[in-house]
Formats: C-alpha cells, sequence, structure tokens
C-alpha cells in the first residue's frame, strides 16, 4: 500500500511518500506552515491526491526515550488530523532523523544552507523507510 511519511515541523513540515509495494521511500514535499491548522489544511489535498493506505507521523521522543514537549504536539496533531482522515495513523519515533538528513546531505557534498529547503523531506523519507524496514522484521 501506499504510505505517506511525515516530519512535522514549528515553520516546516516534511512530506515522503513510498511506492504500493511498500520498498522505497521518497521526499514529496516540503510544506510552509503556521501551526497545526495550517499543517493539515495543505496536507488534506496531497492525501486526497496521493490516497495513502496509511500515514506514519515521526515521534520526536527525548534522547532517554521519554516525552517531551514536541511529542507531545505530533500526538495532538495526529488527533487532529485523525478527525479530518479515515486513514490509519502511525507514530514512529523519530529521534535522530533530522541529524540522519544532515549527515546524507554532507554525504553528497551539500552544505546545511543548500540542503535547507529538502532537509525536512528527507527527514520524512527516513521516518518513513525506517518504519517500512521494521515492518519487515521477523
Amino acid at each position: 500500500m501506499r504510505m505517506l511519511g511525515i516530519d512535522l515541523g514549528l515553520r516546516r513540515t516534511g512530506v515522503a511518500t513510498c511506492d504500493e509495494r511498500e520498498i522505497l521511500a521518497s521526499p514529496c514535499t516540503v510544506l510552509a506552515v503556521k501551526g497545526l491548522n495550517d499543517t493539515i489544511r495543505q496536507l488534506l489535498p496531497l492525501i486526497e491526491r496521493e490516497k495513502p493506505g496509511k500515514i506514519v507521523v515521526g515521534l520526536p521522543l527525548n534522547t532517554d526515550g521519554t516525552h517531551g514537549e514536541k511529542a507531545t504536539r505530533a500526538e495532538a496533531f495526529c488527533d487532529m488530523l485523525s478527525e479530518k482522515i479515515e486513514i490509519p495513523i502511525v507514530l514512529w519515533d523519530e529521534r535522530y532523523s533530522t541529524v540522519e538528513a544532515y549527515g546524507l546531505l554532507h554525504e553528497v557534498g551539500k552544505t546545511e544552507k543548500e540542503g535547507k529547503k529538502h532537509i525536512d523531506a528527507i527527514a520524512a523519507t527516513l521516518i518513513l523507510q525506517s518504519y517500512i524496514d521494521a515492518q519487515k522484521q521477523p
């Protein structure tokens, strides 16, 4: 099934998609957002277009695994989104996705400044790919 991966941010939200065979996640877009309601407003047409069977939202836990303000915000986002759609939403640990995304940019020779507009979509891709890979584990 097709899925969407979401890296929820305060100013930018990254979105990724995967193929129907759930093999490879790819960056989709970065939304410039102003709050959770605006994020949902901008996501709904994308959800309608992509028709995912599941949405995977990054859960930004603290490094020690506890819930902080950002994790609570992600949970609130999922609750709000679930009121608008009937697609299953999964929260997925994303503690190091942005750091990993910056690492990938450096590997391909991009600076943080050059990659700033893509970093959130790359982080969403890493979140979604991590989820896909974990589902294949026995």
